[in-house]
């Protein structure tokens, strides 16, 4: 785990030192893709929550539709 800790960090350094040919402004500050990334899966994981009370059904909802 701390491997991976430890990529993700020089992963950001690198980062700093990369050329981007970015079409947007934002695309260019350092860290944008990161910051990107985390903020689209924590956004994920709340739509999900909130999607499982809509999908969500009783535990036996199917073994009453064939009796």
């Amino acid at each position: 785990l701390i491997i991976f800790f430890a990529s993700l960090v020089v992963l950001l350094v690198v980062d700093l030192f990369i050329y981007k040919h970015a079409e947007f402004e934002w695309e260019s500050v350092p860290g944008f893709f990161a910051a990107y990334g985390f903020v689209s899966c924590v956004l994920l994981i709340y739509i999900a929550k909130i999607l499982r009370w809509w999908v969500k059904r009783d535990e036996d909802y199917y073994r009453h539709q064939h009796e």
